[in-house]
């Protein structure tokens, strides 16, 4: 008698990939309806990374900032007069220089390597919204290593300043809690603009049985 075949066929990295891409973006938009929002705002942003990483190095080992860039799409949930909710999607290159040194034939050497790596960043944060033209972000980030997939969790806050009715210029850092793959933790400095308002709902309500 033939044995019945279990085994599966394994789903392509890719598609996994874009269909938790997906879902998160469904989320992002969701999220206005469950929390019964006053009003909605969808805008874009992007801008520079300032980037290294910290914890885990050898004593002959130096961990210096590189460049990278991010960008991405975000929406804003007006809770009330005082506080939006703020959660966002963005690509993020970072990445670090480590310097180390060594001893080769009885002589000391030098040397340094750069790494950058592509992360899915994924921050919900809690804006304040001041009476002043500056804002004020803090809340909780997931990020995704595009590469291996593999999640870290971490802290972020910042400040917007608001340029006009549609544009914001902010900064904001991002401090890893979890460790990398390699031991590590992420520290990024961002510096941005964004545009808001590409799409403005106003008085979203649940849906009420008939």
């Amino acid at each position: 008698m033939k044995k019945p075949n279990n085994t599966y066929k394994k789903i392509p990295e890719p598609v996994l990939k874009g269909g938790a891409v997906l879902l998160i973006c469904f989320i992002l938009l969701a999220l206005p309806v469950v929390l019964k929002a006053q009003m909605t705002e969808v805008g874009f942003k992007g801008g520079l990374n300032v980037s290294t990483l910290w914890g885990g190095f050898d004593p002959d080992e130096k961990s210096a900032f590189v460049t990278g860039i991010h960008a991405g799409v975000f929406t804003v949930h007006k809770l009330n007069e005082t506080f939006s909710l703020q959660p966002e999607l963005l690509y993020s290159r970072q990445g670090n220089k480590t310097t180390y040194s060594y001893v080769s034939g009885g002589e000391s050497y030098k040397n340094s390597r750069e790494n950058r790596e592509t992360h899915i960043v994924i921050p919900v944060l809690l804006k304040y919204n001041s009476a002043l033209p500056v804002d004020l972000l803090a809340g909780p980030q997931l990020g995704i290593l595009f590469s291996g997939f593999k999640g870290t969790l971490g802290l972020s806050a910042g400040a917007e300043y608001q340029l006009n009715d549609h544009f914001v210029s902010g900064a904001r850092i991002n401090l890893g809690l979890t460790k990398t793959t390699d031991g590590h933790r992420d520290l990024v400095f961002q510096f941005y603009v964004a545009y808001r308002g590409l799409l403005n709902i106003s008085k979203i309500k649940l849906l009420e049985p008939l």
